[in-house]
């Protein structure tokens, strides 16, 4: 799911891009589970997240506008609120232990090359 170069990563699994405001709120929350249909959730714009109304617990990346890691918050519970992370212009979520297994870092580069755009 994740190719490194270096200190560059790409992450080659299915995208579900959040774009619209309606679509970065609701996110994953009323889910059971982490959706079958893809493997991260990218809000753009996003500099903080909540896990309101949420079943599960879910690994949040933070991206300044360079695509460089700036925020980890693994293995987020429901019913939490991050910190708004000044220079983050994007946040990916992923599946609970997707950080760990992949051990992403601070510093690194994170690209993706799938996007699918829903409202």
């Amino acid at each position: 799911m994740f190719v490194r170069k270096g200190r560059e990563i790409i992450f080659t699994g299915r995208v579900e891009a959040a774009y619209t405001f309606r679509h970065r709120f609701k996110g994953l929350m009323l889910q059971k589970t982490f959706p079958e249909e893809f493997d991260a959730l990218v809000l753009v714009p996003c500099n903080a997240i909540h896990t309101m109304f949420m079943r599960f617990a879910i690994d949040v990346v933070f991206l300044n506008k360079n695509n460089e890691i700036i925020a980890l918050y693994p293995s987020l519970p429901p019913w939490r609120v991050t910190p708004p992370c000044r220079e983050a212009k994007t946040a990916l979520e992923f599946k609970n232990g997707t950080i760990d297994s992949f051990r992403l870092a601070c510093g690194e580069k994170l690209h993706w090359k799938e996007e699918k755009v829903s409202d």
